[in-house]
């Protein structure tokens, strides 16, 4: 008995045996001199360029996440801490009064009176501000006409890791239960975060008048901020020629475009836990004609908490603090550097936490030049000439050093410092209730004549 199908099948067999070498051919790359050499060529430059980058980048990913670098926020809050401890920003000369309404949970207007103040007339103002989900929005007119305004949009960066401290909610007592209520929860630590700012302000004064473009983007363990205030790119280049009829005379015309404006670039990355380096480059063309090129080094150490906060000493066994709470996994010690060779300003600080109620902080402000030569016509330079060969400016050494605490009680809030000139300044907030406060400041300069001088303020905040 004959069976003629596998005879018949092994053709078909053999044709589909083929047709995966011709279609293996056909995929395959061209050898041709004109072809196949430069596709393969440029397929291996590309990877050796590309190679050392993408080692790099693994080999970060890999100590990040190894040593967990922390999130060091944007380069230019490198001294945050003692800013918010020391009274000088907080300093009122004078009487300031702010009345604040909220009309919705998005929407609020104030009003701002302030007078008696002998580094500025009288003042009122009237703001408006819009607070979204992720834009905010603030304007501020003032009795001369004055404008200014503020608006910042915040864009969605998710974290890649994992550990941000998110407090658990505590659980409400029983209306039976004698145990005492628990203390608000302490709010979140810097998170990764991109925003982008605009901020104007118009007035009818000459050169009072500036727009500033800005965006920050704050990663998990690095943060860069670019920035530019009245950029100009079609601003005219002029130069001048002399003119006949006289030795002095000249004549200026526009010669071309430039750009103009205050630019800037800051950069800072955590290397350690505790540590983060980083710099800022400015370029100041308020001309065409002038430019000035400033370079910023900054460092900032902040060793993780090797434990709980101690409790103030003044609170019964047992009892909640009443203030508001720490997070627990933020630095209770910070000590920021940075220095502008550039300029010789070297500005190092140091704060620290003592409990939930103190903080101490100090700073050093230092001017550091060296001599250099200047023209022999230039004014009011100290000069010394050598030899007759030339002149030159003296280097400058001067420095201010200042010290100082903020205390928080229940319904107080107390800020103090002392410097190396002589000044005491000491800032008083009384919480008299829910969105009432009352401000005294005051500040005495020994070092003026006449046993010093000294200069006092307060001021009404109120909340409806």
């Amino acid at each position: 008995m004959t069976t003629p199908a596998p005879a018949a099948a092994a053709p078909v067999a053999a044709a589909s045996a083929v047709e995966p070498t011709a279609a293996a051919a056909a995929s395959a790359p061209s050898t041709s001199p004109t072809t196949g050499t430069s596709g393969s060529s440029s397929h291996s430059l590309y990877h050796s360029i590309s190679a050392p980058f993408a080692f790099i980048a693994s080999g970060y990913s890999s100590f990040r996440d190894r040593y967990n670098l922390s999130c060091p926020g944007p380069f230019e809050n490198l001294h945050r801490e003692i800013k918010n401890t020391l009274p000088t920003l907080h300093m009122i000369e004078g009487a300031k009064f702010d009345i604040t309404s909220i009309m919705s949970p998005n929407f609020q207007v104030s009003h701002s009176f302030q007078w008696g103040s002998s580094q500025s007339p009288p003042n009122y103002s009237f703001a408006a501000g819009y607070q979204g989900a992720n834009i905010m929005m603030n304007g501020q007119v003032d009795h001369d006409g004055a404008l200014q305004g503020r608006a910042h949009y915040a864009w969605g960066v998710p974290s890649t890791k994992p550990d941000f401290y998110v407090p658990a909610p505590s659980p409400s007592p029983a209306a039976d239960s004698k145990e005492p209520p628990q203390p608000p929860t302490p709010p979140l630590g810097q998170r990764p975060s991109a925003m982008t700012k605009l901020q104007l302000q118009l007035s009818r004064k000459t050169g009072q008048s500036m727009v500033q473009f800005e965006h920050d983007h704050v990663g998990d363990s690095f943060s860069w901020n670019v920035k530019a205030i009245n950029p100009n790119p079609f601003d005219a280049k002029r130069s001048s020629s002399p003119l006949g009829g006289g030795p002095g005379r000249t004549v200026s015309g526009a010669v071309g475009l430039t750009t103009t404006g205050i630019f800037s670039l800051g950069y800072l990355q955590s290397l350690t836990p505790a540590l983060a380096v980083g710099t800022e480059v400015m370029l100041q063309r308020v001309r065409a004609d002038e430019e000035e090129v400033g370079v910023t080094l900054g460092a900032r150490w902040a060793p993780a908490p090797s434990g709980p906060l101690p409790l103030p000493t003044n609170l019964p066994a047992g009892f909640p603090s009443p203030y508001m709470p720490i997070n627990p996994r933020d630095p209770v010690q910070v000590f920021s550097a940075t220095y502008s060779p550039t300029q010789g300003i070297v500005h190092g600080s140091y704060w620290r936490r003592v409990n939930q109620r103190l903080e101490l902080a100090a700073e050093i402000q230092m001017l550091v030049t060296g001599a250099k030569a200047v023209p022999a016509a230039a004014e009011g330079a100290q000069r010394s000439v050598l030899g007759g060969k030339g002149s030159f400016e003296y280097g400058r050494r001067e420095a201010i050093a200042s010290a100082g605490f903020k205390l928080d009680t229940v319904y107080a809030g107390i800020r103090s410092m002392i410097d190396s000139m002589g000044r005491v300044t000491t800032v008083i907030e009384q919480r008299i209730s829910p969105g009432l406060s009352f401000q005294i400041a005051g500040e005495l300069d020994y070092s003026k004549p006449q046993g010093g001088a000294g200069r006092v303020g307060f001021g009404f905040t109120f909340e409806a």
